[in-house]
């Protein structure tokens, strides 16, 4: 019995591990979100008419194991890595409660120097980086911590520096749809992410 529930333990750890660490690639967007040539959510979603303003949006970067934030001051974030070690992160992304319900919630972390380069399925995460579901886009959902009384959605990030990769800059772009039909009335923000990598793995 014992055996072979450490045989379960281990596979399902293999397994995470295998998630955390496999190589860029397209993340899933769920819902499905109709993902073309454009290079920005912004260039089909236009924001006039948008009931959001800036002071609106409710953003966070943190440590899902201690719940510590990222976020800097400014407003933006530092996250720290260890050179070849993976680490994973959970953000959090939406509008206060105080302000209209968003239909849906979307968000990608993209280097600035490849924004313009391929099409947003194409990895633009950052060269050296081995990461999982730097964008998507998903319903608000309900939560039961500090922002339960808030229009907001969630997922975890893994991200590993490769050898000879040093500290990276990217873009966080954070968009939110309003319940109706066309383009337009999207709310729209943009935040810096900076990822400092520190030491090398032994």
């Amino acid at each position: 019995m014992r055996s072979g529930v450490g045989l379960f333990l281990f596979s399902f750890a293999t397994l995470g591990a295998i998630f955390l660490l496999r190589p860029q690639a397209p993340a899933v967007a769920y819902p499905g979100t109709p993902m073309n040539d454009r290079k920005l959510c912004a260039e089909c979603h236009k924001s006039t008419g948008a009931p959001w303003k800036q002071d609106d949006f409710v953003i966070d970067i943190v440590d899902p194991k201690t719940g510590e934030s990222f976020k800097t001051r400014s407003g933006d974030f530092v996250i720290p890595v260890k050179q070849g070690q993976a680490r994973l992160v959970k953000g959090y992304y939406g509008v206060k409660g105080t302000a209209p319900e968003p239909y849906k919630i979307g968000w990608a972390y993209l280097s600035p120097g490849l924004v313009y380069k391929g099409p947003l399925e194409s990895p633009k995460f950052a060269d050296g980086w081995t990461v999982s579901r730097h964008y998507c886009t998903k319903y608000p959902e309900k939560k039961k911590d500090r922002y339960k009384s808030d229009h907001i959605t969630f997922l975890s990030m893994g991200i590993r520096p490769n050898a000879g990769v040093g500290n990276t800059d990217l873009n966080l772009y954070v968009v939110v749809v309003p319940a109706k039909r066309g383009l337009g009335g999207a709310g729209q923000i943009v935040k810096k992410v900076r990822l400092t990598v520190e030491g090398k793995n032994k």
